[in-house]
């Protein structure tokens, strides 16, 4: 039998053994409810639903533009006479009018020109410049009739790169017939609809409606 004054020290170590147990027991829970609590690096970016803005990639490469850059223009010859010009079957005389480019629009800048809404406006000519050339072009080829029968026509037209005021691109054209102003700007408007989707070459179109416009669409 143990003396009396030694059983409060048995139950104060009880005690403490019970309280220390306890005490770590919910140290371990704390710690495990913590650490299932804070996400990880991996399960944040899982869950996270917000975008990554990133920037699109370039359509053109540098090697594109310098190609393009390089492309060969169309040139047409230079006239050979001035006069005694003859209209055969809605074509110009080649002689008289073969056509002339602007260098200024090349194919690396159709997107900048020829493509943006509004450049022929901004190219054209003005009356005061066009209304002497427009008679003396009627002359050339020997057209007669009022000047509102006719339309100087850019033979390779402004929206496809022509040059805006040099006689070897200008013609009288006449407004009626099959084979007129009118059909001709419809073909006009289909070339500069596929070069500006790049489905066809600048220099082609040019060249393809300066050689004969009935037939460049085709």
């Amino acid at each position: 039998m143990l003396p009396r004054s030694s059983t409060p020290c048995l139950q104060c170590r009880a005690r403490g053994v019970r309280l220390g147990a306890a005490i770590a027991m919910a140290t371990a829970i704390i710690a495990g409810c913590s650490s299932s609590a804070l996400p990880t690096s991996s399960s944040s970016s899982v869950t996270s639903t917000k975008p990554v803005a990133t920037a699109p990639p370039s359509t053109v490469t540098p090697a594109q533009r310098r190609r393009l850059a390089n492309a060969p223009r169309y040139v047409p010859p230079a006239p050979a006479v001035s006069s005694g010009c003859v209209e055969r079957g809605g074509l110009p005389d080649a002689r008289c009018t073969p056509g002339a480019t602007d260098p200024r629009v090349t194919q690396a800048n159709i997107a900048t020109t020829i493509c943006v809404a509004g450049y022929t406006k901004r190219v054209r000519p003005s009356t005061s410049v066009t209304t002497p050339i427009k008679r003396a072009r009627l002359a050339a080829y020997g057209s007669r009739g009022p000047l509102s029968a006719f339309e100087l026509d850019h033979l390779i037209p402004l929206e496809l790169g022509g040059a805006p005021a040099a006689v070897a691109n200008l013609w009288p054209e006449p407004w009626t017939g099959t084979q007129g102003a009118r059909t001709k700007d419809h073909v006009e408007n289909v070339l500069h609809a596929r070069v500006c989707a790049k489905t066809m070459r600048l220099a082609i179109a040019q060249q393809a409606i300066a050689t004969d416009w009935r037939s460049a669409d085709r």
